[in-house]
């Protein structure tokens, strides 16, 4: 029983930890959205609005959408505590982590604080690291099957953006 109340607890703290670090985001993309457009490689901001208030906009679409995805995993998740559903859930903890180290890059690359670079370190990796612990507790699992379920993470994580991103930019040509 308590196994589950760690998992339940787990599955809950996804979508929050994940709030919190898209609000981060979106507040200091704001705060830093003309010195990020500046920075931008031309080959890629060919496919970006031309200024960073729109830029900023489409952004903030993003990271609601961002945020609504792990709601909905989470629902997926509560309350089913199954090997399969753990699985998921590293999943979601290696993508997390994924995330996280991308955040950390971009803090070297562009030479300041990066959008979501506080809580990355303050919640998101903590998060990563003690979802990881709980499989490797309770589950027996090689590292064949950690590094299976990495290259998995990368292509979770990658999709969760190009949709966010894909949603953002469909919605924010109905203004």
């Amino acid at each position: 029983m308590a196994l589950k109340r760690v998992y339940n607890l787990l599955v809950l703290l996804f979508p929050i930890v994940y709030f919190f670090h898209n609000l981060e985001e979106w507040v200091v993309f704001r705060m830093k959205a003309s010195d990020i457009y500046q920075l931008i490689p031309k080959h890629v901001s060919s496919f970006l609005p031309n200024n960073s208030k729109e830029l900023s906009f489409i952004f903030g679409i993003a990271v609601v959408v961002a945020t609504v995805l792990p709601i909905l995993v989470a629902f997926y998740l509560w309350g089913k505590f199954t090997a399969f559903n753990a699985k998921i859930l590293v999943i979601v903890a290696f993508a997390t982590l994924v995330n996280s180290i991308s955040h950390i890059s971009s803090s070297f690359a562009l030479g300041f604080i990066s959008p979501g670079l506080i809580t990355a370190l303050l919640l998101c990796i903590p998060y990563a690291v003690g979802v990881t612990i709980f499989f490797a507790k309770h589950f027996s699992v090689g590292i064949k099957q950690y590094l299976l379920l990495g290259i998995v993470s990368i292509g979770v994580y990658l999709f969760a953006i190009v949709v966010s991103w894909f949603l953002a930019v469909q919605i924010y040509s109905f203004f």
